[in-house]
């Protein structure tokens, strides 16, 4: 399953273009991930016939973005 506005033609054409004037060592691939600093998990576990008692802080943190070459 792909996208559906995918044209393999298209694709194969750009990667003969670009693979003649584009060396892979000079490629750079970044990846971002965001997070909460605050995180605390949304349920619990506890026995069977007991009642789960947990405190979780509000979601106040500020949000926490990074980006690194891989």
């Amino acid at each position: 399953m792909g996208a559906s506005e995918r044209d393999e033609f298209l694709r194969a054409a750009w990667r003969v273009e670009v693979s003649g004037r584009l060396a892979a060592s000079r490629l750079v691939f970044v990846d971002e991930m965001g997070s909460n600093t605050s995180l605390s998990p949304l349920y619990g576990w506890s026995k069977v016939g007991e009642r789960l008692r947990a405190q979780a802080p509000k979601n106040w943190a500020k949000n926490l973005t990074l980006c690194s070459p891989a």
